[in-house]
């Protein structure tokens, strides 16, 4: 039993421990490992899917469908934003107008040496009214587009 347990020892020990079964030595089998690290080395290259394509592969059918919704939303986006800053733009431009012809029309009525009961008062009375109910639609056209563009996201 004794020999049995010495020769089960004597192979478990040439399984954990070949070099030493072998006949090389600690420092040889330390130098072969070094250079095996050397040829192999330090850290291995994790390719992803972005660097095949980079590298020139070929997107899979999905993947540019998905590439072509994104794209076709985030153009159509950008159309409606722009569509939406124009839109904002003229509502502006048309109070500042509306508010100038205002302005005019108030400073000519104020003017007492034509007569205050004659045809071009009576006129431009109508006309001021006419600007003062532009004006009103025009703020609430600007009100709704900044309302419009908040929610949107557009602003």
């Amino acid at each position: 039993m004794l020999v049995l347990h010495g020769a089960l020892s004597g192979a478990l020990c040439a399984l954990a421990f070949p070099a030493l079964a072998t006949g090389q030595s600690l420092a040889d089998l330390a130098r072969e490992t070094d250079r095996n690290k050397e040829r192999q080395g330090t850290e291995a290259k994790v390719y992803t899917g972005d660097d095949l394509l980079i590298a020139g592969g070929k997107k899979s059918r999905t993947d540019e469908a998905e590439f072509e919704k994104e794209r076709t939303a985030a153009e159509e986006f950008e159309a409606a934003a722009a569509q939406w800053r124009q839109a904002k733009e003229e509502a502006e431009a048309a109070i500042v107008s509306f508010e100038r012809e205002i302005e005019r029309l108030e400073s000519s009525l104020e003017d007492m040496t034509v007569g205050f009961f004659n045809q071009s008062r009576i006129s431009r009375e109508a006309q001021l009214e006419q600007a003062q109910q532009n004006l009103a639609t025009a703020r609430a056209t600007l009100r709704d587009l900044r309302a419009t563009g908040r929610s949107e996201g557009y602003s």
